[in-house]
């Protein structure tokens, strides 16, 4: 598997394995309101748009060719904004790669804390990566309260 910086081209594959994954692995955490909302915030269009900004580190994750996971780090904010794993590739170290990378970005860009909101399905794995518990908090995408977790980490 290779980790590497995200291009354009694989905006719309980040954005169909973003949406299946708040469905499949999300789907038993949040209503179906939630969800939907949820799953309206991402689009194929808002990641080409960061992608060329360049103002947000985001990653790809691929083998032979297939989309296994993206994240992405918002140095400005000090935090991982995203993280995600293709539905059938979870529990595969996917996650803990993409994370590790991420915490490197950082580290070069001289952030000592990163912070992140977890879903409510992710703060687990989250701790087990040294994530603490900072607090219960929400975020609004369509006017809905998106539930999640505030964790962060010295690194």
């Amino acid at each position: 598997m290779k980790i590497r910086r995200a291009k354009i081209k694989d905006a719309g594959l980040m954005s169909r394995l973003v949406k299946r994954t708040i469905v499949k692995i999300n789907g038993p955490f949040y209503s179906q309101r939630q969800i939907s909302a949820w799953k309206k915030s991402i689009s194929a269009a808002g990641y080409r748009k960061r992608i060329r900004a360049g103002s947000r580190f985001i990653l790809a994750a691929e083998e032979k060719g297939l989309m296994m996971g993206m994240g992405v780090l918002n140095a400005e904010k000090k935090m991982i904004t995203g993280m995600y794993v293709s539905c059938g590739q979870i529990r595969r170290g996917i996650g803990r790669k993409i994370i590790r990378v991420l915490e490197k970005q950082a580290k070069k860009r001289k952030i000592k804390k990163l912070a992140l909101n977890s879903s409510l399905s992710a703060t687990e794995f989250y701790k087990k990566m040294g994530y603490r518990w900072i607090k219960k908090t929400a975020i609004k995408m369509g006017g809905i309260k998106i539930p999640c977790v505030l964790m962060n980490k010295k690194i």
